[in-house]
Parts: structure tokens; sequence; C-alpha cells
């Protein structure tokens, strides 16, 4: 009987196992059939290279965008499909909507209508790249994702009451719908990285630290402006990025508009120079250290030169000259707009953070 129930216990443990083998068995087959769909189905970057590489290359290159990223969006918003529809009526490849298109067409050189235009993949990814340079990045990783979905404004606000320095940690992103989306575009990024490698054709787009203060230091001293306040406007303006476009037209890591460029600088430095030129990093940050020479000429304090270089030296010396803006021939941030508040207030924080960090300029160090 003994022997007889051993028996009975053996042939039960072995149908455990064979059990236990099998469902292993199927586990290991799902997961690699999982991988391998995520790979070629999932994320379908074999599938698309041969008709969307080369526009993808083309525009990375053009914005200095990593092509991946490119890649990550387009699979975030409508999996490759050209002719995709929104509820919202975004069309096409990059979801773009009508009205976007209308506002940055004339930019491009399009006059196609919206519905015959966004079809074609060369001008929605063309216009969906120059839209993320323009109106979204520089605003930090999340953040500038963000914007592609929720709206640069949107965003921006959220930045005003974020805790973090310089981007919206995934928590501090108030829609479910948003911060889902910036989770879907990151995992397709990173999985691009991985199954691909990191994309080689673009320039690194973010000014080291060190190399801005280089900048900052090299032409502070020669324009006579104390460089940490170089820094911070440069700080304020790009957070360091070498190749954003404002909604307005400002230009690179100092936020310099072509026609301040041509009138206020080219024109008092007798250069040659086409506007373009404002990409350059130290080109740039020349430009932009001789525009605050030539309103320190004008102005008197920190914050009245600030207010200046970010509304303009004609409006600033309107609020001086009114009593409802200013006390004793200075402007009382307190009175200013709302917006130029923010913007002062993060003047002078990256002010104090550039002393903390690039040292004190004692030839040329401004007075708060």
């Amino acid at each position: 009987m003994l022997i007889k129930n051993v028996n009975k216990l053996l042939y039960i443990l072995l149908i455990v196992i064979i059990v236990l083998l099998i469902a292993l068995s199927t586990i290991v087959i799902v997961y690699f059939f999982r991988k391998s769909s995520s790979r070629n189905g999932l994320y379908r970057k074999d599938e698309c290279i041969v008709n969307y590489s080369d526009i993808i290359k083309k525009n990375s290159i053009k914005y200095k965008v990593d092509e991946n990223l490119i890649y990550a969006i387009i699979m975030t918003e409508s999996s490759f499909n050209k002719d995709a529809v929104s509820k919202a009526g975004a069309i096409g490849l990059m979801q773009l909507m009508p009205d976007t298109y209308e506002d940055i067409k004339g930019k491009l050189g399009y006059d196609q209508p919206a519905e015959t235009a966004l079809r074609d993949p060369e001008i929605n990814i063309s216009c969906g790249v120059y839209y993320f340079v323009t109106y979204c990045s520089g605003l930090g990783d999340n953040a500038s994702i963000a914007a592609y979905n929720a709206g640069p404004n949107r965003v921006k606000s959220w930045l005003m009451q974020s805790d973090s320095e310089f981007d919206l940690t995934l928590e501090e992103i108030p829609m479910d719908s948003v911060r889902n989306y910036v989770k879907k575009v990151r995992l397709y990024y990173s999985s691009y990285n991985y199954h691909y490698g990191i994309a080689k054709n673009y320039n690194n787009t973010i000014l080291q630290r060190e190399s801005a203060a280089e900048y900052a230091i090299k032409y502070g001293r020669k324009y006579k402006v104390d460089y940490n306040f170089i820094m911070a406007i440069m700080e304020t303006e790009s957070s360091f990025y070498c190749y954003r476009v404002s909604k307005t037209g400002a230009i690179g890591l100092m936020q310099i508009m072509e026609d301040t460029f041509r009138v206020d600088i080219a024109n008092n430095l007798e250069l040659d120079d086409d506007p373009d030129q404002l990409f350059d990093p130290e080109f740039n940050v020349m430009s932009g250290s001789y525009l605050l020479h030539w309103l320190d000429d004008r102005l008197d304090g920190i914050t009245e030169i600030a207010t200046a270089y970010h509304v303009g030296i004609n409006q600033t010396l309107a609020w001086l000259q009114d009593e409802n803006y200013s006390s004793e021939g200075h402007l009382v941030v307190e009175k200013l707009p709302e917006e130029v508040q923010n913007y002062l207030f993060k003047v002078t924080g990256f002010y104090r953070r550039s002393i903390r960090l690039d040292g004190e300029d004692k030839a040329y160090k401004f007075e708060e």
C-alpha cells in the first residue's frame, strides 16, 4: 500500500512538473513574441524607414532635433498613419491642426489647403518639426514634449507653478492625458535609442554651462558688462538652448530679434552678418552682450536693463516716466505687469546662481 501511495505521489508530482514546464515555455514564447513585436510591430521604425527616414533625417539636420525624438512623436501621434485624423481634427503623421498649419505655412513656403497639405508626409513632418522647435522646445525635456500635445502657453503656465528648476516632473503635469502622452513619447524615444542607436546626425543643441560662461566672460570684459548678468539673461531667455526661436521670432541663446540685431547691433558694430548667424552660440552671446552694453549706456539699474531687454527700451522709458510703474526714477517691480515681474524674478534668481557657480565679476558687477 505504501509503495502504491508513493507511486501515486510521484505520478502527481510528474504531472505538476509537466504543467509547470508548459506554462514556463508559454511565458518564454509570449515574452520573445512581444519583444519581437515591440521592435518590428509596435515601434515600426523598420517599416516606415523606407518611406519617411529621408524626410525625418533632413528635418532633424535642418532644425537640429534628434531624429529618434521625431520618430517617437510620430509614433505617439499617429502610429505612422499619414491619413490619420483625430476627433479634434488634427491631421497626418504629426497630427497638426489645420489652424496651426495656416499660421506657419507661409514661413515654410507652403500654400496648399490644410486638408491636402497635411496628408503629404513631406509637408506634415516639415511643419510638425518646425512647430516643435519654434513653439515647444527649450522649455525642458518633459515640458517641451507636453507643449507639443497640450500647447506651449498652457505648459508655460504649469512651469510657473513648478517646483522644478528647469523642467516639469511627470507628477507636476496636472492633466492625465498629457502626462500619459509624455510617458509614451519617452518610452518610444528610449526604445528607438536602444534598438537603433542614438542619432549622430544632429549637433548638441544645449550649450554646456562652462562654454556659456567662457563666452560671457569674454564679451562681458569686451563690452564692460557683468558676465553674471549675461549668464542670467541667457539662462532666462533660452535655458542655454542654442537653436531656440521664440513665437515672436527671437533667435538663439540670448533671444535676439532680427530687427534689433540689424538696427542696434549690426549697424553699430558695422557687421555684415545675416541674422541667421545668431544661431551660432558665440556670435549670439557677443551680440547679446553688446546689446546689454548699449542698454547700460541709456539706463541705470539692473532692473531697468533687464526690463528693457525683455520689452524694449521705449516701453521701459515710458514706464520710468509713469508713476504708476516707477518711483524716484526707478521701476517698481511690484507695479509692473505680472509677466514682466516673472521675467525679472527669473533673471534675479539666475544672476545670483551665476555668482555662486561662475564667480563674482569684480570688475563690472551690477548692483541689484
